[in-house]
């Protein structure tokens, strides 16, 4: 399964056109999702992603690698 279908089934499809939202996809060193977290989620005209959050989540769980998805309706 690649990124893009990956994220679309973890986004909410009742709600997925209302608001805009951040999330992160955390991988191992073999590129394995290890987890999807949700760093925003704001209301219908923007979504503001704390860097230091960020970061902080990335280092947390030894993440080798991420790839960062922007939902925008």
């Amino acid at each position: 399964m690649d990124a893009a279908q990956l994220l679309y089934n973890h986004w909410d499809s009742n709600t997925i056109g209302l608001h805009e939202s951040f999330k992160v996809i955390l991988l191992n060193n073999n590129n394995k999702v290890k987890s999807i977290n949700q760093l925003s989620k704001w209301g219908i005209t923007g979504a503001m992603v704390d860097l230091r959050i960020l970061f902080a989540v990335v280092l947390k769980t030894v993440s080798v690698g991420i790839i960062l998805a922007h939902y925008v309706k």
